[in-house]
């Protein structure tokens, strides 16, 4: 080779030292190409990578990479290979074989390449027209239409309403008239039993709103019948004090110089005198009253 190989070059080396693609490129340029190009310094050895990635490090699209991983499946992958029909991963190895394919592709055509890794038996001629990735784009468009239109078909079919029939010039596809009649009686069948959910809906619609006139009207009747209650303890609160009020006046007469030298602290003595009275008495006035209120027979407290 004309560079010394790094050592991941090295690395990678050892997966394809002894694949038929490698022999044809090794000890030229192309050689430098696979073993030097960037994207291998993030390449790890138990790691798959989708096709998207991949493409990215090769500068072409998703598309244009599925076209040359087709014809090469089995060249590609292996049975352990966590891939499907329409979803690839792709380990070390595969990404090497698929990056040799693309370096050689325009030296040799696609069989070219197939007889070179066994997939096809004969003489293995060099490409003398290179392909454009022009008409490379045209070949992966169509094939994408053909693909869309295969799978638009089968679901189709798949819905029942129109079947598959030999006619005299080939397949042709009828619409299928017993699967059509079916669907109208069963149509027919959930419209009555729509109707009848219908019915059910507007029945509960009603009830829930009577429901809701009744509701409010009850949390009216409740925030009168409190309000009134407020009202009646605000009234009982007022006698109370008031009876507390003369009590005291009654039961302490302070001359004019007590009242002058020390009017503080019998203001004080007088509001603990009024706490102390409500506080015996609130519990039975409050309790006599509202039971006169709500119209119910008072037992002994």
């Amino acid at each position: 080779m004309s560079v010394e190989l790094n050592r991941k070059g090295l690395e990678m080396k050892e997966f394809i030292k002894f694949d038929p693609l490698y022999e044809v490129i090794k000890n030229t340029t192309l050689e430098d190409q696979l073993l030097s190009e960037e994207y291998l310094d993030n390449l790890e050895a138990k790691r798959w990578y989708s096709t998207p990635e991949v493409a990215e490090w090769f500068g072409i699209n998703d598309g244009q990479l599925r076209y040359y991983i087709k014809p090469f499946h089995e060249y590609l992958f292996t049975e352990e290979t966590p891939s499907s029909s329409t979803a690839y991963r792709l380990n070390i190895e595969s990404i090497l074989k698929l990056r040799m394919i693309l370096l050689l592709k325009d030296e040799y055509r696609v069989k070219g390449l197939q007889k070179l890794v066994g997939l096809r038996e004969g003489y293995v001629q060099k490409k003398e027209d290179k392909t454009s990735t022009a008409d490379i784009d045209i070949r992966i468009d169509l094939e994408n239409q053909v693909e869309a239109l295969s799978n638009m078909m089968q679901q189709i079919l798949k819905t029942g309403l129109f079947e598959m029939k030999q006619g005299e010039d080939g397949p042709e596809i009828t619409l299928h008239d017993k699967y059509l009649s079916d669907q109208v009686k069963q149509i027919t069948g959930e419209n009555e039993a729509v109707s009848e959910m219908q019915k059910i809906v507007e029945d509960f619609a009603k009830d829930k709103e009577e429901m809701q006139i009744q509701l409010n009207k009850a949390r009216k009747e409740d925030i009168v019948i409190r309000m009134k209650e407020r009202r009646i303890e605000r009234q009982v609160t007022s006698e109370l004090t008031a009876e507390a009020l003369e009590k005291w006046a009654g039961e302490n007469k302070h001359g004019i110089f007590a009242k002058l030298f020390q009017g503080d602290q019998i203001e004080v003595e007088k509001e603990k005198s009024i706490q102390a009275y409500i506080q015996t008495n609130l519990d039975e006035r409050l309790y006599n009253a509202m039971a006169k209120y709500h119209e119910f027979e008072v037992e002994d407290i």
